[in-house]
């Protein structure tokens, strides 16, 4: 017999992890923050998760946009074929912040043979689909997720 969930239960957040990025993901944004750096006169300042993007882009004290990196165990091709999911939350931040300042936010998505980036803020035209793991639907793994057409992005770099 399936069990119901109370009105409490179904609203209720899963509580917050500072700790959800593994080792891994976070060598992925040192990787992509260095070169940044090596490759510009931009800064890259870690944001606080709170703030759910990853970097502020600054050059001397001044923010002259946002980062998000995303990383994929897959090549380029894969996403090519159907788009990329980001999460409604993160795109919802991104048109906040450009809208509010118009400073644009980097995607930049890392996967194992190159990274490729796409200057967001002005899109609001991208679908919204319900997407995740299905097998741990219960712990809310699964969630509303804009698609990105893969054509949007453009090189960024190459991985070895």
């Amino acid at each position: 017999m399936r069990k119901t969930m109370s009105h409490s239960e179904m609203i209720e957040k899963r509580p917050y992890n500072d700790d959800h990025e593994t080792k891994e993901q976070k060598e992925i944004e040192k990787e992509v923050k260095e070169y940044i750096e090596k490759t510009s006169n931009v800064i890259c300042r870690e944001l606080p998760k709170r703030d759910v993007l990853d970097f502020a882009l600054c050059v001397d004290e001044k923010v002259v946009g946002f980062c998000e990196v995303r990383s994929r165990s897959c090549t380029w091709d894969r996403i090519e074929r159907g788009g990329f999911y980001l999460p409604l939350k993160k795109h919802l931040r991104i048109r906040c912040l450009h809208y509010a300042n118009e400073i644009p936010t980097a995607l930049v998505v890392v996967c194992k043979d190159k990274a490729m980036r796409l200057w967001m803020g002005k899109h609001d035209d991208l679908e919204t689909i319900w997407w995740g793991d299905t097998r741990n639907d219960e712990k809310h793994d699964r969630e509303p997720m804009v698609v990105v057409p893969s054509f949007f992005f453009s090189h960024f770099y190459d991985r070895n």
